[in-house]
């Protein structure tokens, strides 16, 4: 264990050094291989099965599906839908970010697509009501992981392949959660937003809106707007209803339904709504080509890493580490939530699914914790990692599209994680029928 513990040791401090971090479990597993005088040939086929899934084939297909949705304005129509029908509500903007941020992520399967494309609709004309950037920025970094909360999850088909679970399944068990943590982050923004938006600062031209915040239009003109933004939407909110009326009516897989998705993306965005250009087409492979080129560089590397710690018994020891600690399970379910929120801080995605995840199905296992009930507390984790400090992309992505500095959107977005993230999780892990009531239902 002490020559294991140096390896470990040394890939954290070769990714301290610059390192990217696929290149840091290469270059650590390469010279401890070497270093224990263990033949390379078998972990090449390690590294060579790692990518050799057919269910992996459905992220890039998700990804350009998601991709090709931004790129011919349909998300436009989304969010328009979502803030007219919101917006007889007190907060009604702050809302649509949330709700849009699910309905976008019925498309997408990433949350980092479901924050650009939402700012792109509504950050402008929020700023220009008087809302505060640095209150957009959190909240929209917060609303990020509803991205893939509301399936297709991107995550869990890299999830499925290391647990070995069905990917429509992992897909369902998110979407209660998913719909309670939208309901959360409802409710938190109702209770805060008055003290980051001020319709006195709104732009001339936006003054008359910014007052109608809440007021209550006729029903009849209300409904008749409703309408309009949903027509307009329809095509796009139609692609959930073929995706996953194709899943689980048994008409294709989970991979073939991103292949259903970018065909029917292309054709809406050409021949309905004509924004899908050639050069945006082009631009949305290359996009997608670089998005699975970091994806396919980390997943052999990790899993060479991985069989390393198989091999000596790692998760096992690890396992008998949390039974020792205490005979309480309520108090070790806390430790593996506590485990996969600090991993959330720190690490990024792809590293949590293929290191994180191995490490802790044992200890699940042994606590009664299924893989779908695991995977919906890591995705989760993911969420709430991907939204705090220290690497929080999230935020450092809103917050450069709102143009403010990222440590000024700390007070909203610590509201949230605690007051939305730390509820979710705990959620998720003591009531595991949020994640397997679903699954269970359609599957039988």
């Amino acid at each position: 264990m002490g020559s294991l513990g140096v390896f470990i040791i040394m890939i954290f401090v070769i990714m301290l050094l610059g390192c990217p971090v696929a290149y840091a479990f290469g270059f650590g597993s390469l010279i401890f291989l070497v270093s224990a005088g263990q033949s390379l040939g078998s972990v090449s086929l390690t590294a060579f099965e790692s990518t050799a899934s057919y269910a992996y084939l459905a992220i890039p297909l998700f990804i350009m599906a998601g991709d090709l949705m931004s790129a011919s304005g349909i998300a436009d129509g989304i969010v328009t839908f979502c803030a007219t029908l919101l917006k007889r509500f007190k907060g009604g903007m702050g809302l649509a970010i949330i709700f849009a941020s699910a309905m976008f992520g019925m498309l997408t399967g990433s949350n980092i697509a479901t924050i650009t494309a939402v700012a792109g609709c509504l950050m402008a004309s929020m700023i220009r009501m008087g809302w505060d950037k640095r209150y957009i920025a959190a909240l929209l970094a917060a609303a990020g992981p509803l991205g893939y909360m509301i399936p297709p999850n991107n995550n869990a088909i890299m999830y499925s392949v290391i647990a070995n679970c069905s990917t429509s399944d992992l897909f369902l068990c998110t979407i209660i959660p998913g719909v309670l943590w939208m309901a959360l982050m409802m409710a938190v923004n109702r209770l805060i937003y008055k003290g980051y938006y001020n319709p006195d600062n709104a732009v001339a031209e936006m003054r008359e809106v910014a007052l109608a915040d809440g007021v209550k239009q006729p029903l009849r003109i209300y409904a008749k707007d409703v309408w309009r933004a949903f027509l307009k939407a329809l095509p796009a909110l139609f692609m959930p209803v073929i995706i996953f009326g194709g899943i689980y009516g048994g008409i294709f897989t989970a991979t073939e339904a991103g292949a259903v998705a970018s065909v029917y993306a292309v054709f809406i965005g050409i021949f309905l709504y004509q924004k899908l250009t050639r050069k945006k087409l082009w631009k949305v492979f290359e996009g997608v080509g670089t998005q699975m080129g970091v994806i396919l560089f980390m997943t052999p590397f990790s899993a060479i890493f991985t069989r390393i710690l198989l091999e000596k018994n790692v998760p096992n020891m690890i396992a008998n580490w949390f039974m020792g600690l205490s005979d309480n399970r309520i108090i070790l379910m806390l430790l593996i939530d506590l485990v996969l929120l600090i991993a959330g801080f720190f690490l990024g995605v792809t590293v949590i699914i293929y290191i994180i995840t191995p490490l802790l199905m044992p200890t699940a296992f042994a606590l009664g914790i299924s893989p779908i009930q695991m995977g919906c507390m890591l995705f989760v984790a993911i969420g709430c990692g991907n939204i705090t400090p220290p690497c929080c992309p999230n935020l450092f992505i809103s917050a450069k599209i709102a143009d403010v500095p990222v440590v000024q959107c700390f007070k909203p977005i610590f509201i949230y994680f605690f007051f939305t993230g730390v509820p979710m999780i705990l959620l998720v892990t003591f009531f595991p029928g949020l994640s397997e009531w679903l699954p269970a239902l359609i599957g039988a």
